[in-house]
C-alpha cells in the first residue's frame, strides 16, 4: 500500500507541476497573443480556476503520502514545508486574489480607478504564481533524486 501511495503521490506532484507550468507559461501567453484582452482574460481566469482546484486535489494526495511515510519526522521534512507553502499560495490565489480580480474586471469599464487596482492585483498574482512554480520545481527535483 505504501509503495502504491508513494507512486501515486509522485504522479500527483508531476501533474500539479505540469498543469501549473503549462497553464501559466504556455496557455496564458498564447491566449493573450491570439485573442483580445477581455476574451483572453476570461479564458485564462477559467484555466487558473481549474488549475487551483486540481492543485488542491494533488496536495491532498501529497499530504496523505507524507503522513503515511514520515509519521514521526514529518515536521522536519523540507518537502512538507514546500508543499504547505505552495498550498498556502494556491489558497490565497483561489479564495482571495482570483475573486477580487474577477470583481474588478467587471467594474473596470464603469470605474477607471478599478483598472489600476486590477493591474496591481494582477502583478501580485503573477509574483505568487512564479513563487509557486519555483516551489514546485524544487519539489519535483527532490522527488526525482529520491
Amino acid at each position: 500500500m505504501t509503495m502504491w501511495l508513494q507512486r501515486f503521490a509522485k504522479i500527483a506532484l508531476m501533474f500539479w507541476a505540469i498543469v501549473t507550468w503549462v497553464t501559466g507559461y504556455v496557455f496564458a501567453p498564447v491566449m493573450f497573443a491570439k485573442f483580445d484582452k477581455v476574451q483572453a482574460g476570461l479564458n485564462t481566469g477559467e484555466l487558473l480556476h481549474a488549475t487551483y482546484v486540481l492543485s488542491l486535489l494533488c496536495v491532498l494526495v501529497l499530504l496523505i503520502d507524507f503522513r503515511v511515510r514520515f509519521k514521526q519526522r514529518l515536521l522536519h521534512l523540507t518537502d512538507l514545508w514546500l508543499t504547505l507553502g505552495a498550498l498556502f499560495i494556491v489558497i490565497v490565489q483561489y479564495v482571495g486574489i482570483l475573486p477580487k480580480m474577477a470583481t474588478l474586471k467587471q467594474t473596470m469599464l464603469s470605474n477607471p480607478a478599478d483598472a489600476s487596482a486590477f493591474m496591481q492585483w494582477h502583478g501580485i498574482s503573477q509574483v505568487l504564481y512564479l513563487i509557486t512554480s519555483v516551489m514546485l520545481a524544487v519539489l519535483v527535483w527532490h522527488r526525482l533524486l529520491k
